[in-house]
């Protein structure tokens, strides 16, 4: 009696409904509340964001450049002793030519972008996958609480009839230890589901970005697909997020290589200024005669870098031949895991069925045991086994159903869903 008392407060303090906010959600919704409201994603959204604003160099690099500046010096010249002078000007630079390093940069920037979109895909289906899998996990979760349940009322109703029969002198009083036994056991397995559940709610709401709280409306039971249409899908590796960020660094890298290869390449600016001078700078003591315009045009060539640029190009090649591979096994490695999923879903469909059809025949078993033990023929070790393996069963078909789902889920993410 002492573990009775033990464990009540256990079981009514799970099982008390808290303040907590509650949310119905359905699976389908799943999608719309990661994109909105998980802060994972929407981190890699505004990473993605800033790679695009950084686009545009191209453009940018073909627009004048102004800058104006304002000061005074002080210096002594000769016998003239201390002066201060202002000094000021503004100049304006034009670029006319730089030998195609800005179409190189604007293309790198640009693959930057198609990595970053790669990456971000890539946080979204991991959250939704983790999502999708918490989401089946309560539900499985629900299930086996009813089958608990049930099994609690239905050795209840076992303990009643052993005490008939310990009364009528027909069962001894070991029947009633192994049933109130029995009983103990399931009512500590009801409140583990029950904490298991609620930690289940909470990883959820965490990905959902809600309250920690939030006690969620589910589907009661896992549902199986009869006629799921995903294992007839095809699946382009090429299309994955994790070739497709191993092909645009590889991109990325080929750019900069390029860029790397042309540190030779002159370059030619148009200038424009207009500038006054110190009397230090110019030997004119009137003001008017020491502002000057000027107006030209600059051709730079890079004679020697020190072999910097051949040293960078190769080093940049050989990463780029580094992604190259990454991608080819990555591709490998899903087209083979794919296989695999899509081999797991149809073995998981035919077992369910199985596990159905087990789940019927316990049904009767336990059906029959409970006739006979009434009748005596059966005693409280044949009840409780076949009590225990009808809830088995039933418990095992939940858990097909919710692993079925999570390799769908799974499957989804692959796919890109």
């Amino acid at each position: 009696m002492r573990g009775v008392k033990t464990l009540v407060p256990l079981c009514l303090l799970l099982a008390t409904d808290t303040m907590a906010a509650s949310q119905k959600i359905t699976f389908e919704e799943l999608p719309r509340l990661i994109e909105e409201r998980n802060q994972h994603v929407q981190a890699a959204s505004l990473s993605r964001d800033a790679a695009k604003a950084s686009t545009g160099h191209l453009t940018r690099s073909y627009l004048p450049t102004l800058q104006a500046g304002v000061g005074g010096e002080r210096f002594a010249s000769g016998l003239l002793g201390q002066k201060g002078q202002p000094k000021g000007g503004i100049e304006a630079r034009l670029n006319l030519f730089r030998s195609g390093k800005d179409r190189l940069e604007e293309d790198y920037l640009e693959s930057q972008v198609t990595g970053k979109e790669a990456q971000r895909d890539q946080v979204y289906l991991d959250e939704l996958t983790q999502a999708r899998r918490s989401y089946w996990t309560i539900v499985y979760e629900r299930e086996l609480i009813e089958f608990l349940q049930e099994a609690i009322t239905q050795n209840d109703r076992n303990l009643a009839a052993a005490l008939r029969r310990i009364k009528s002198g027909i069962a001894t009083d070991t029947d009633r230890i192994e049933f109130e036994m029995n009983g103990l056991q399931l009512k500590q397995d009801l409140a583990r589901a029950r904490l298991g559940n609620r930690n289940s709610q909470r990883t959820l709401s965490v990905l959902l970005g809600l309250a920690e709280d939030t006690e969620f409306e589910t589907e009661m039971a896992v549902p199986h697909l009869h006629d799921d249409k995903l294992v007839a899908e095809t699946f382009e590796a090429t299309s994955h997020r994790d070739v497709r960020s191993a092909l645009a660094d590889k991109q990325s890298l080929e750019l900069q290589s390029s860029r790397a290869g042309r540190w030779w390449a002159p370059s030619l600016d148009l200038y424009a200024g207009y500038n006054l001078y110190t009397q230090q700078e110019r030997d004119a003591p009137i003001v008017s005669d020491r502002w000057e315009s000027s107006v030209g045009f600059k051709l730079t060539v890079p004679l020697f870098d020190g072999l910097s640029g051949m040293t960078e190009r190769r080093a940049a090649l050989l990463r780029a031949s580094a992604q190259e591979n990454r991608a080819a096994q990555a591709g490998r490695q899903l087209k083979a895991r794919w296989a695999a999923l899509k081999q797991e879903l149809e073995v998981g469909h035919d077992l369910i069925h199985n596990v159905e059809a087990i789940v019927n025949q316990a049904r009767q078993y336990l059906s029959r045991t409970q006739g006979e033990y009434q009748r005596g023929v059966k005693n409280s070790v044949d009840m409780l086994n076949a009590t225990s393996r009808y809830i088995e069963t039933k418990r095992r078909a939940a858990e097909l159903k919710r692993d079925y789902l999570f390799s769908r889920s799974e499957a989804l993410a692959t796919l890109g869903r």
